[in-house]
């Protein structure tokens, strides 16, 4: 059951009618395309066509250069959300190393101690492909488990 907010006797703005409130009292669908709107009053395909013509403007107190991804992802997502890691390593390396590697970084950038890695072989052993799954809290979370592996020389590439 959506509760509709256009209903005659209701006197909102025009901004808001023909939009419903989803089922579970959390977020903003408007009626005609059925897409849930975001605190922009936008969908995620809207923020980020308003980012890529450069409209996307942060608060004040925020830089806003080509180096803070964070903006972004904070627009398009709702956090605290459970987010992968890609991270690509050259060579052979001992899984449970890596593993424990990424729970360190991940614990001390993100405070959480919880997280699941998935690892597989790549090119009989040049490159070892895992996926690090954890609780992320802030999208600037993101941006700082990116910056601290940049540190390491093992790995080749990360998204």
């Amino acid at each position: 059951m959506h509760l509709l907010i256009d209903e005659p006797h209701n006197e909102l703005p025009v901004e808001l009618q023909g939009l419903d409130i989803s089922d579970d009292g959390q977020y903003l669908v408007d009626r005609k395309s059925g897409k849930v709107l975001n605190e922009f009053g936008a969908t995620r395909f809207d923020v980020a066509v308003r980012a890529l013509r450069g409209e996307l403007d942060p608060p004040k107190s925020v830089q806003n250069t080509e180096r803070t991804d964070h903006l972004l992802i904070g627009a398009l997502k709702q956090f605290p959300l459970d987010y992968t890691f890609n991270i690509v390593f050259k060579g052979s390396q001992n899984h449970d190393e890596v593993t424990e590697y990424l729970g360190r970084i991940l614990q001390r950038v993100c405070g959480t101690t919880q997280h699941e890695c998935r690892l597989a072989e790549r090119l009989r052993g040049k490159y070892l492909s895992v996926q690090a799954t954890a609780n992320i809290k802030r999208p600037d979370m993101i941006a700082g488990v990116f910056e601290e592996l940049d540190k390491d020389t093992r790995i080749v590439m990360k998204y």
